[in-house]
């Protein structure tokens, strides 16, 4: 067994390590999370993917998207490979050289063996994150759409991506918190949305937000976002706008020291 770093973009890794996935999902019969994000990877200078080779074919590989000080993972091994200590060597490859990092790997709740796994290696809980999805259709179809005058949304297209937007929430001409949202095809995605502090608690939330998503309806059919069960106040927020419960992933999580 021969281990490997790739730090460029290689097309016939990326088809391997992604047909080893295929493979491990349905002899499996489980819905992994799986990524081979090489071209967003904010991190260019260390490794995007980490493998193994067995007679010259990939046999296992652990992804790295990687993001400021942190480094979100995933990572799988072909079920005849699998107890030959390939995930500890190739986790053992990526804490040499992600040091400093604080290291995530998202797991579905169905996935015990994942979770020991993780447990195993030093992995602690951190998180449970639902995805939310709400349609244009669930909208239209409701009887709480009504917009109050008083508030108002500014969108700020980000200059150097047009898939990315800011935007700005006021209370008559008052800032009172702001957002972002990515765009791709007819989907929007939210990001970040915060309320300051001395405007919480009073509304203002729902009222910005329902007005953000008759502005992205106008142009989107489909708005998801993400937001942790530890975060109830704004599940309840998102579920009275309708959003939906879609997908539930647990965090897991190490620091990566020297």
């Amino acid at each position: 067994m021969k281990y490997y770093a790739q730090h460029k973009n290689c097309t016939s890794v990326k088809l391997e390590c992604e047909n080893i996935v295929k493979i491990c999902r349905e002899h499996d019969s489980l819905d992994y999370i799986s990524f081979m994000e090489d071209e967003f990877s904010k991190e260019t200078s260390l490794p995007w993917v980490y493998y193994a080779k067995s007679n010259d074919t990939i046999v296992g590989f652990l992804s790295v998207y990687s993001y400021g000080n942190a480094a979100e993972l995933c990572s799988f091994v072909l079920p005849q490979y699998r107890n030959q200590k390939i995930f500890s060597k190739l986790l053992g490859q990526f804490q040499k050289d992600y040091r400093n990092f604080c290291a995530y790997v998202p797991v579905k709740p169905k996935h015990s063996a994942g979770i020991h796994i993780l447990s195993h290696f030093g992995f602690l809980y951190t998180s449970t994150e639902y995805q939310m999805v709400l349609l244009k259709s669930d909208v239209s179809s409701s009887p709480n759409i009504s917009l109050s005058q008083d508030f108002s949304v500014k969108r700020e297209p980000e200059k150097s991506d047009d898939s990315f937007s800011f935007f700005h929430f006021y209370k008559s001409h008052t800032l009172i918190g702001h957002g972002s949202a990515s765009f791709l095809n007819n989907t929007a995605c939210l990001h970040d949305i915060e309320i300051f502090a001395p405007y919480r608690n009073k509304g203002y939330g729902f009222q910005c937000l329902k007005l953000l998503l008759h502005t992205l309806f106008l142009q989107y059919n489909k708005i998801i976002l993400h937001v942790t069960k530890e975060n109830p106040a704004a599940c309840r927020l998102y579920q009275k706008l309708n959003f939906q419960i879609c997908d539930e992933v647990i965090y897991y999580s190490k620091d990566i020291v020297q």
